[in-house]
C-alpha cells in the first residue's frame, strides 16, 4: 500500500510472534480436535447443540454492509461451513436484537439519532467498543435492515434486549420503511449506491418511565411491563411478523422475561399515525 518499513523490524516481529503463539498453541494442543466430529457424536447421542453467532448481521462477509464487514459469514448460515455441521441439519435459529440500532466505526446506519438523545441513549447502554473503547453511533430501531437479516437467516422468533435503554424518553421512534428514488423501499437494498440514497421514514411511539421493572421479571409478566413498552414490542414483533420470545430489560441475565404466548398485535397502537419522513445523517462518513 506504498509503506515503507524496514524488513529487519518486520521479520523480528514475525518471529517474535511465531515464538509466543507456539507457546500458546502447545499450552492448548489437548484442546484441539475436529469440532465437526465432535458435534456429530454430540448429536448422535441426541444431545442440544447451541450455536451463537459473534457478531450481527451488518458484518457478515458476504450479505453485510460491504465493504464494513468482517472476514467471515456471521449469519446463521455460517454455522454449516464454521462448524461442519452438515447442511441438512434443521436449526432452530433465534434472533436477538437491541431494542435500537447501534454502530462501531464506519458504515451506514440510516436512522442515526443525533444530538441529546443519542448521548442519553449511549451514557444508558454504554455504548462504547469493547476492546477500543470507542464511542458507538446509535439510532432508532431500523425495521428494514431487520427484514433483510430476519429473510437472510430464517428467523420466526426473536428476542429484544436493552429495552430499559431507552426507558425515560418521552417517545421512541422506529423506521419502518425507506423512500428511495420515489419508491417506497421495505427491506435494506443490497447495492451501495442504492443504500446511499436511502431516505428513512419513521413511525413515533410514546415512551416509558425509568420505574422498576423488578415485579415483571420476578413474575415473569409481560402484562405487568408499562403500558408504552407492551405496545413498542407488540409494534415490532407485528411488523417483522415474527414472534417474540423474550425481553431484555437491564443488564443482568436474570433481568429477562420469557414469553411464552404470541403477543403479534398492536392493539393500543396507530401503526399509520405519526409517519415523518427524516434525511438526518445516513452514515457513510
Amino acid at each position: 500500500y506504498g509503506a515503507t518499513v524496514a524488513s529487519e523490524t518486520v521479520e523480528q516481529e514475525v518471529t517474535d510472534l511465531v515464538d509466543e503463539y507456539s507457546e500458546y498453541g502447545a499450552k492448548l494442543s489437548d484442546c484441539i480436535r475436529d469440532v465437526s466430529q465432535f458435534l456429530d457424536d454430540a448429536r448422535s447421542r441426541g444431545l442440544a447443540i447451541m450455536y451463537e453467532g459473534a457478531q450481527g448481521q451488518a458484518l457478515d462477509l458476504d450479505f453485510g454492509t460491504y465493504p464494513y464487514v468482517s472476514s467471515g459469514n456471521s449469519g446463521a448460515y455460517g454455522v454449516y461451513a464454521g462448524t461442519g455441521t452438515p447442511p441438512n441439519t434443521p436449526l432452530r435459529v433465534i434472533g436477538v436484537m437491541k431494542a435500537y440500532m447501534s454502530q462501531v466505526g464506519g458504515g451506514p446506519l440510516p436512522s442515526a439519532i443525533g444530538g441529546d438523545v443519542e448521548d442519553y441513549v449511549v451514557q444508558r447502554g454504554r455504548e462504547f467498543g469493547t476492546v477500543t473503547g470507542r464511542r458507538r453511533r446509535v439510532g432508532w430501531l431500523d425495521l428494514p435492515f431487520l427484514r433483510r437479516a430476519i429473510r437472510l437467516n430464517g428467523v420466526r422468533e426473536i428476542c429484544i434486549s436493552c429495552l430499559d435503554v431507552l426507558a425515560g424518553l418521552s417517545e421512541v421512534r422506529v423506521l419502518t420503511h425507506y423512500r428511495l428514488n420515489g419508491e417506497t423501499v421495505h427491506e435494506y437494498p443490497y447495492d451501495w449506491k442504492s443504500a446511499t440514497g436511502i431516505q428513512p421514514v419513521y413511525t413515533t411511539l410514546p415512551g416509558w418511565e425509568v420505574g422498576d421493572l423488578k415485579q415483571a421479571i420476578d413474575g415473569q409478566d409481560f402484562g405487568a411491563l408499562p403500558a408504552e413498552l407492551q405496545a413498542y414490542v407488540r409494534f415490532v414483533a407485528a411488523a417483522l411478523d415474527v414472534n417474540v420470545i423474550g425481553l431484555g430489560l437491564g443488564r443482568d441475565r436474570a433481568d429477562t422475561i420469557f414469553i411464552a404466548h404470541d403477543i403479534r398485535s398492536t392493539r393500543g397502537v396507530d401503526t399509520t399515525a405519526n409517519l415523518e419522513a427524516g434525511h438526518g445523517e445516513q452514515g457513510y462518513a
